[in-house]
């Protein structure tokens, strides 16, 4: 296997930090970046006993398939799979190894995949049990469902590419959005753990109504090309898959409670176009690596960022030519941002608040593409009428004198557009900024890609 340029990056960060600075690590990379290759490239480098861990036998099996590229042989920790303890790499499902690590010599390197799950007390138990281990945790979405941080567990955090750049750069396919009208009424959505209530969520969304906008809409927008469609629950996907079946699309949904042949059956099927369309409630947001897929179909309304980018990463995966359709009928997109959005990372966490706030975002009314603001679709073309300032009263004298102030929306658009120095200067003065070269600076420095420039 040869590695990326990015991907040595990321594995050598990995390393030094271990022999320097932490022994708890924290990798993020996004999804379809290739996490698995560059931990396996980090597990082929520590000469003692590694144990890779994951939390789904679509996870282990992967983790396996990549091992075995770079010519790695492991043992497998499984229910209903032969025990092999004599092998140095361990490729382990969480639950049973909670039950077998005492039978396995001890570890030098854990290995977490898909980390952002680690605080739970299986993970716990196995991290806490080795104490003079080095751990490495791998995941795209450093957050748990209620904003909770990691930095219980790790002690440091090393940060790979961002989408943005991997889509840039070919690494990653490009995506379009698109936010038909709403057929469901989600804006009464209580909360419950971090996200919105399932069974809240589940009689909203799963009316035949609903459903059968967002076959029409797939039909309309990306006809018969592979798609993955994210339910609020396993009877829903059912009864999705059921809808798309009717209307004449061969489709299935895939749950927990399916033989492990079924499962693959579908998934692999996806690729090989046995199936157009998979639904599912959660098997189908981590791990999933079938490149072909083009189309994500979002009808679970999510309150968590790290679930809405695990969805949407789902259909990212570079194919030539191929452009990623995302179908948002719940408004995750306005809610979170698009896949490329830059996300600043912490082991703190991030402080959730009540009401989600919404991502600055304008919708064809022709097409439905979900883009930046503009004065015209980038799709269609589509011209937006053109409209007054929207201007807020904040001051009347007399009933005769009134004084006008620009949005918030307007004042973050003009910010956004202003991009050197000197039209963040002027803009800072504009506003009265008593200090507006500092500010600009400080703005200025923090933006991604002033970060991304090379040191010349």
């Amino acid at each position: 296997m040869i590695l990326r340029s990015y991907q040595l990056d990321l594995a050598c960060d990995v390393l030094s930090c271990h022999l320097t600075i932490a022994r708890r690590v924290l990798a993020v990379s996004p999804t379809g970046s290739g996490k698995t290759v560059t931990l396996s490239y980090i597990a082929s480098h520590e000469p003692g006993n590694v144990w890779v861990i994951a939390h789904r036998q679509e996870l282990i099996w992967q983790l396996s398939e990549t091992l075995k590229l770079f010519g790695i042989t492991h043992g497998i920790v499984k229910s209903q799979h032969p025990f092999d303890p004599t092998q140095r790499v361990q490729v382990a499902s969480v639950q049973t190894l909670v039950r077998r690590h005492h039978l396995l010599p001890a570890p030098a390197l854990i290995v977490f995949d898909e980390c952002h799950h680690c605080t739970a007390k299986g993970y716990r138990t196995i991290a806490d049990s080795y104490p003079r281990a080095n751990i490495l945790g791998v995941t795209a979405t450093p957050c748990r469902l209620n904003g909770q941080g990691l930095g219980e567990v790790f002690d440091h955090m090393v940060i790979g590419p961002t989408t943005r750049w991997l889509t840039d750069n070919g690494f990653l396919s490009p995506a379009e959005y698109y936010a038909p009208p709403q057929k469901a009424d989600i804006s009464g959505l209580r909360m419950r753990a971090g996200d919105f209530a399932t069974n809240e969520a589940e009689a909203v969304m799963d009316k035949p109504t609903v459903t059968g906008d967002a076959v029409e809409h797939y039909k309309r927008i990306c006809d018969g090309v592979p798609m993955l469609v994210f339910c609020t629950s396993v009877a829903h996907a059912k009864h999705v898959a059921e809808q798309y079946s009717e209307a004449g699309y061969r489709a299935a949904s895939v749950d927990g409670g399916m033989s492990d042949d079924d499962r693959k059956d579908r998934i692999r099927g996806l690729g090989n176009g046995k199936w157009q369309v998979i639904t599912s409630c959660d098997l189908i947001g981590e791990g999933l690596d079938v490149p072909i897929v083009e189309a994500a179909q979002l009808l679970r309304p999510t309150a968590s960022l790290g679930l809405h980018l695990q969805q949407i990463g789902r259909v990212l995966r570079f194919v030539e030519g191929k452009t990623a359709k995302i179908l948002d009928h719940v408004g995750n997109v306005r809610r979170h941002g698009f896949a490329t959005t830059d996300h600043q990372w912490s082991l703190a966490g991030v402080t959730r608040s009540r009401k989600p706030r919404e991502v600055a975002l304008r919708t064809c009314e022709r097409c439905f593409l979900a883009h930046d603001p503009a004065p015209c679709c980038p799709m269609c073309g589509f011209e937006y009428p053109k409209r007054e300032k929207s201007l807020t009263r904040i001051e009347t004298v007399n009933g005769e004198l009134v004084r006008l102030e620009e949005t918030k929306e307007e004042r973050a658009v003009a910010m956004r557009d202003a991009r050197s120095m000197v039209e963040l200067i002027a803009f800072a003065k504009a506003r009265g900024y008593k200090k507006a070269a500092f500010w600009a600076r400080k703005v200025y420095g923090g933006r991604s890609y002033v970060k991304s420039m090379p040191v010349i």
